[in-house]
């Protein structure tokens, strides 16, 4: 997850490093644990609304662009076939998980 969100940042700023931002970003993020589970709550609702403003953001600027037929090879085979796909996909993903493992 930590190098994740360093790759994030590494794409608006090329300059950092990926893996000291990745250890920055656990250090920092342990540390907001620690103070309290209210600052930790908050700080999740600000990243989430971050995320969900810049999902929405990208949602209007394609907006005037989208047309349904740009998704016709996507699901050459039919929307049920393409959700099938997906739904298999999320589990095989996720059964790679350690903790789900542990639940079997």
């Amino acid at each position: 997850m930590a190098l994740g969100f360093a790759g994030f940042l590494k794409a608006l700023f090329p300059e950092l490093p990926e893996r000291p931002t990745a250890v920055t970003a656990i250090v920092v993020l342990t540390l907001v644990n620690l103070r309290g589970i209210k600052k930790a709550g908050r700080l999740n609702a600000i990243i989430v609304l971050v995320a969900l403003v810049g999902l929405a953001g990208f949602l209007v600027a394609m907006l005037p662009r989208f047309e349904l037929a740009h998704f016709r090879l996507f699901a050459s085979k039919g929307w049920g076939a393409a959700l099938e796909a997906e739904a298999l996909l999320f589990f095989a993903t996720q059964l790679e998980t350690p903790a789900l493992w542990r639940m079997l």
